[in-house]
Order: structure tokens, then sequence, then C-alpha cells
């Protein structure tokens, strides 16, 4: 009896072990020597993607809509500080971008720094998503490859073995060479393809292991290919190669572990278009048709109160500002007006320590001191980087911060609603105003009036397709609708639903706002 009960305890003990084994080999996502996960290994996420609403494209994310609506965090801008205060700062940088209400970060990736050429080393990721998890942060990531704003080329342990990387060469066969006189990778080589599809995939791994709450929602492919703000710029001499090669990124990503949104962002700089004969509107409409290209950006600083990306309106293409400046005393009507085209808006950037003429809302005025906000009453001092962004009045920090938690209320239905049916009043921050709009066929007047300030407010009014009207303003305003009006409300939408927090008074069809607060109008 006694060797029965043993024996079977025995048994249990194997079964155990062994069960345990199969779940521990199964979960075992460990990397190798090379510091390199097995994929085949991993069940397939795909945390993002693209979806037609309304006509219009929208990202899904986690299977809800998502607005691209996000703020640039440079670690690599910290280079110099002791590792204590640089830590420091950035996590202050975190800590201001959620506050200032953003749901998502832009965090940088340098291949360079993950991988030797032999083995790779995530720690630096590691770093990144302990503080977007502290923070609840969604995360767009930035790839810096094979070419950085024009810096870069080949990748340090493919420098000078031309043998197996390939240099580009002219009709006579000698090495074509940049401004700077650098070699120039041949990407129609698939040795190029075969090692940044890889590092990708091993990005992609990672996250699939470490990102469980599957915060990433895309991933930049390059940045600013063909800029020639590091002498690169004849990398465009190659374009057909170079977007093939994007492209192939884009699908080393649709097919990695982690699926998620691929973009890229442009600038107008270095491209040469006298050698191959295409023009920069057709660079970017060729990127937009590539398959597994979800969205191409624009790189813009300007204090233009009209933004215009109707060249990437293309082939369903979410026209997108990748990198936008903040430095404008237009901000909120930029904002506005940027939602109502239906566009994707990124800032570039919550900090800037170098010079206070481009960035974001907020400076490093002093390490020791640590995170200052500006003086958004003082204009900027000239800058030397962009001169159209010099002696403009800034805005008011707090202004956008307590608009975000309107554009948070109304989120789903300004990303998802019919263009036609979002309209944006006083784009231009006029101090004192009726602006007009006829929205989803509802003439609304848009009132702002305080002439002892500089600048005045800017609305958001979306008419959607439950009949009713959805608005908010960056500042105290009044509105004032064609039909009459049967309840005013303020609240959010989420989910196809709103949720009601509070009622407001109605005088002859005309009621005033709050900074800050979402609103649904329900007519008669």
């Amino acid at each position: 009896m006694k060797k029965t009960a043993f024996r079977l305890c025995a048994i249990v003990l194997v079964l155990i072990m062994a069960l345990s084994c199969f779940v521990g080999c199964k979960g075992n996502k460990a990397t190798n020597s090379k510091g390199m996960y097995d994929i085949s290994k991993l069940e397939k996420v795909v945390a993002a993607e693209m979806k037609e609403v309304n006509g219009r494209p929208v990202i899904y994310h986690n299977g809800k809509p998502y607005q691209y609506y996000s703020m640039h965090l440079r670690w690599d801008h910290l280079d110099g500080y002791e590792d204590d205060l640089r830590k420091k700062l950035y996590e202050e940088g975190f800590k201001i971008i959620k506050d200032s209400g953003f749901e998502t970060v832009i965090l940088y990736i340098n291949w360079s720094k993950m991988y030797d050429g032999e083995k790779y080393d995530f720690s630096m990721l590691e770093m990144h998503y302990e503080l977007a998890k502290k923070y609840d942060l969604k995360v767009h990531l930035n790839w810096f490859g094979y070419d950085v704003c024009g810096f870069g080329g080949y990748m340090p342990w493919q420098k000078d073995n031309f043998e197996k990387y390939p240099c580009l060469t002219g009709m006579d066969g000698a090495p074509l060479l940049t401004e700077g006189n650098n070699y120039i990778p041949d990407f129609s080589q698939q040795i190029f393809i075969d090692e940044v599809t890889e590092a990708l995939q091993q990005v992609c791994a990672w996250l699939n292991v470490n990102d469980t709450d599957r915060r990433t929602v895309a991933i930049q492919l390059e940045n600013e290919p063909g800029n020639d703000e590091g002498g690169n710029g004849l990398w465009m001499s190659q374009f057909l190669n170079l977007a093939a090669l994007l492209n192939a990124e884009g699908k080393a990503i649709k097919e990695s572990p982690y699926s998620m949104i691929t973009y890229l962002n442009l600038m107008s700089a270095g491209y040469n278009e006298e050698a191959e004969g295409y023009t920069f509107n057709e660079r970017l409409q060729y990127l937009c048709e590539q398959e597994y290209i979800d969205i191409v950006g624009y790189d813009d600083y300007t204090t233009n109160p009209n933004p215009n990306l109707k060249v990437l309106e293309h082939n369903d293409n979410l026209a997108t500002y990748a990198e936008y400046s903040p430095a404008s005393y237009a901000v909120p009507g930029q904002i506005n007006q940027i939602f109502s085209k239906g566009y994707g808006l990124s800032f570039y950037q919550v900090t800037n320590y170098r010079d206070l003429g481009v960035g974001g809302f907020y400076r490093y005025d002093n390490p020791v001191k640590g995170v200052e906000k500006r003086d958004g009453t003082k204009k900027l001092p000239p800058n030397t980087i962009s001169p159209t962004l010099s002696q403009v009045l800034e805005v008011d920090c707090d202004e956008v911060v307590t608009m975000n938690k309107a554009i948070k209320a109304l989120r789903e239905l300004i990303v998802t609603e019919k263009i036609n049916n979002i309209m944006a009043f006083n784009n231009t921050l006029k101090n004192d105003v009726k602006a007009v709009k006829l929205c989803n066929k509802q003439r609304i007047t848009y009132h702002y009036s305080d002439t002892s300030k500089e600048y005045g407010g800017s609305g958001l009014a979306i008419g959607a397709a439950d009949g009713n009207f959805y608005l908010y303003s960056s500042r105290k305003a009044s509105f004032e609708f064609q039909s009459d009006i049967k309840e005013v409300t303020t609240g959010s939408y989420a989910d196809g639903k709103w949720t009601e927090t509070g009622k407001v008074t109605v005088n002859n069809n005309i009621f005033n706002v709050e900074p800050g607060l979402a609103y649904r109008v329900v007519l008669k």
C-alpha cells in the first residue's frame, strides 16, 4: 500500500515536473548568445492597424480608434549630462507629457546603440519602457537607422568592407561620394535590407515579450531620409532603392511578432530633383503608394495658422505633421485647424535646452533647477535656426494643457467623424471675433471678445452622425446655433456614447463655454 502510494506520488511529481518544463519551455522567450529572440516561438500580436471609417483613414490601437496626437522626447539630446541628472531630466519629460494631457510619447531608438554587428543589447529599450509604463503613456518609436537627417550611411560594423557591403558607384564604376565625401551604401543590395529588417524584427520581438500592455502604436521607419542636414542629401540619387528598402522595413514590421503602424517623416531639403527627375511631391506620393508604409508625414516648423498637407491626402494616406513646432502664438488655432482637416499631429518637442526658438511647451532653462515653463506673455528671442519663428508671441502653455482635456473627451469623434463635419473657429486667434461656419448643415457662430488679451481663443465643433453637435474652446467664449437648442450638457464621448457631467444654461440659442470642458448640443 505504501509502495503504491509512493509510486503514485512519484508519477504525479514527474507529471508536474514535465508540465512545468513544458510550460516553461513554451514560455521561455530568452535570447540566445547573440541577444536574439527566437521569433518562431512568439505568438503574433497586432497592436495597431489602419481602417477606413466615414471615408477617412483611422488608426485602431488595441481595437479602438486612436488619435495621432503626440509629443517627441529625445534621450539623445541629454548627451553630456552626468548619468543621474540625465535620467532625472528624462523622466521629468515623461511627467510633463502626461501632465500636459498628451497620451503618446515619441521615443528615439538608435540601431547602432543596440547592435554592434555581433550582438543585440535592448537595455535602452528597457529604460524607455519602464518610464512609459510608469507614466502610462502610449509609444511611437523613431528608428534611427541608415539615415538620420542625412547623417549616417554605413553602420559602424559595415564601414570599410565594400566587398560585403557595396557602395554606390557611378557610370564609370568609381564610388559616388556625398557632399561630405562619405561613401554611400548601395541600397539595391540585399545585405542592407537583410540586416535592418532583422534588427527591426528583433525590436518587435522584444516588444512582443516586454510590452505586455501593448502600448506601442507605431514605428517610424526612418527619420527624414534624404535630408541634407548631415551632408548626405545625395542619397536621394537612389530614391527608388531607398523607397524599396523602407517598404521592406515596413513589411518586416507587419510580419513581425508585434505588428503596428509604420510611418515616415520627410522634409523638402536634400531631394535631388535634377538628377532623378522626381519632384518632392512626386516622391511623397510614391511613398504613400508603398504597400507596407501606412503613413507618410511631413516635418514643418511654421507660424502659418492655416497648415495644409493636401499633397499627402493621397492613396488613403493619413496626412500627418510628424514633427510640428509649437513655438508660435497660433498653437491652439493650429491644433484645431489640423484636427478639422483630419490630419495627424506630433509636436517637436517637449524639451529643448539648446535654443529658445524651436521647441515645445517647456524648456530646461537650467539643469540644476530642472524643468521650467516658458513665459507665454513674452516674445521669443531671435531664432538662428528658423527665422520665420523669430519674434512671435508664444502661446500660453496652460491654455494648450487645458484644451487637451477637452480634446481627450472628444477624441473618438475627432478621429472618426466625417472630415467635412468638423470645423475649426478663429484659428488666427483674433481677440475680438464672430466666426461663422456651416457644420453639418447647421450655421454655428463662435464669439470671442477680450481686447485686453493679445490673442483670442479657438474653438472646434463636430456635427456627429447621431445628429448632435460636440464642441470645445481653448478659452472662455460662446457659441450660437441657427436652430433652436433643446439642451446643452458637458461630458465626454467614448465607445459610441456620451457620458454627461453637467447641464448648461442656454439663452436665445447662445451659451457660454469654459476651457477644458467638452460640450454636447442637442437640437429640438
